[in-house]
């Protein structure tokens, strides 16, 4: 039995949390603010700007040294880019450009520094082991100085404090998210005061733009979800909807943003959210509209109060354009994400809707699209006019007696309405 002050905690808590859905109930139909950590919002949030290094890392090979200084030049534009600002004529394609956009000016990366091309024995090793064995010759050998990125001289260099990409040209086997801020994996910089104890990416030479920018989210975000299904076992999910669902494409050089509930995750968009029992009305944009027009490109939040937060459903408005990050949509319209979080407001594993292709069920994030017309799991259709009205269901299966309607859409003006029912 709990007694005492953790009783009186956990009555806090649970009081806490029935305030605020009783407020955002009690708006009708839209509650305008949120509390942290609801929904999953904000609770890993990332704002400001962090460093980054770059560090270069190959298996000795034959390769012309013209091409090496290629390759140099091409990792330097794609991760800091040209150094001009973007405009409505000017698309710099760079991963300090993704992030400034992705996160509508939220964040950014800063340029700590592009070390190497390194030499190493690195052929066959695990990617935790590349990083490792990286970042340690660029203390020995690569003249960075790690030191003035201790802001706090705590004699460790924290994830806040800079952020590691490695780049190699052997595959690397493992994951390739590596923490090494526990202290039994810190990495010890040459110094016997001093250790990295930030976190490290590692991507292939020829991974592409999407892939890169996948990694460096983890970097800020552990807590990211992989979205992408099983695609090693003939099962994949919401292609082209998500960064987190997003690898090489046909075209390496595309990229696309993330999905709503990730940036919610980091604090990069707060959704509209409105309860639903009401019949309502919300306008959509896509990332491109004036920034006078800005809350539209905010997510519509969906929920019942009478459930709580733990389910609810995310719309957004998403078009392909050349103008920015979002060029590997794959058809623009009202995409309907489903979402169920668990105590620590985190997706958990629930059975797929089907099986793959050899008749195995699997295990599949809480969070996924829902395809226009047969409602089926992680497709990468959108809602338009012709689909007419469609039900909202709970991952449970039960019909939530809410109908939504997309108005017809222009995508060159990167607009829609959408409407729902009471129930």
């Amino acid at each position: 039995m709990i007694r005492g002050p953790v009783m009186t905690a956990k009555l806090r808590a649970i009081a806490a949390l029935l305030l605020a859905l009783a407020g955002l109930a009690a708006v009708a139909p839209h509650a305008t603010a949120l509390e942290r950590g609801m929904f999953g919002w904000r609770a890993a949030e990332v704002s400001g700007t962090r460093p980054l290094l770059v560090i270069w890392i190959r298996e000795p090979d034959a390769v012309a040294p013209e091409e090496i200084a290629k390759y140099r030049t091409y990792f330097q534009d794609t991760v800091f880019g040209h150094g001009t600002t973007p405009s409505r004529d000017h698309f710099d394609r760079s991963v300090f450009g993704y992030y400034r956009e992705v996160s509508n000016g939220k964040f950014t990366w800063s340029r700590a520094g592009l070390v190497g091309p390194l030499g190493a024995q690195i052929k066959g090793k695990p990617a935790a082991e590349i990083a490792r064995l990286a970042i340690a010759a660029t203390a020995a050998e690569g003249g960075f100085a790690f030191r003035a990125f201790d802001a706090d001289h705590d004699g460790r260099i924290a994830p806040q404090e800079l952020g590691v990409l490695v780049i190699t040209n052997v595959a690397a086997p493992g994951r390739r998210f590596i923490d090494f801020a526990p202290v039994d994996r810190n990495v010890a910089l040459g110094a016997d005061d001093l250790a990295f104890a930030g976190r490290a990416a590692v991507v292939g030479e020829n991974d592409g733009f999407a892939t890169i920018n996948r990694q460096l989210f983890r970097l800020l975000a552990p807590e990211a979800v992989d979205l992408d299904g099983w695609p090693q076992k003939c099962f994949a999910l919401n292609g082209g909807r998500s960064l987190m669902a997003a690898a090489n494409t046909a075209n390496p050089a595309l990229s696309m943003h993330l999905d709503a509930w990730h940036k919610m995750l980091v604090g990069w968009t707060e959704p509209r959210v409105y309860a639903i029992g009401k019949p309502g009305t919300a306008k959509l944009a896509a990332q491109y509209v004036a920034a006078s027009e800005a809350d539209l490109k905010r997510p519509v939040l969906l929920f019942d109060p009478q459930k709580g937060p733990r389910e609810f459903f995310l719309l957004e408005y998403r078009a392909h354009s050349p103008l920015g990050f979002d060029q590997a949509v794959v058809n623009s319209g009202v995409v309907v994400w489903q979402v169920a979080l668990d105590g620590a407001n985190r997706p958990f594993p629930v059975p797929a809707d089907r099986p793959n292709c050899k008749g195995e069920t699997l295990q599949v994030p809480s969070l996924f699209v829902r395809s226009p017309r047969d409602w089926t799991m992680g497709g990468n259709g959108a809602y338009s006019a012709g689909d007419g009205p469609f039900s909202l269901k709970w991952l449970d299966g039960q019909d939530t007696g809410v109908r939504v309607t997309a108005a017809a859409s222009n995508p060159v003006q990167w607009r829609t309405e959408i409407t729902w029912s009471g129930r």
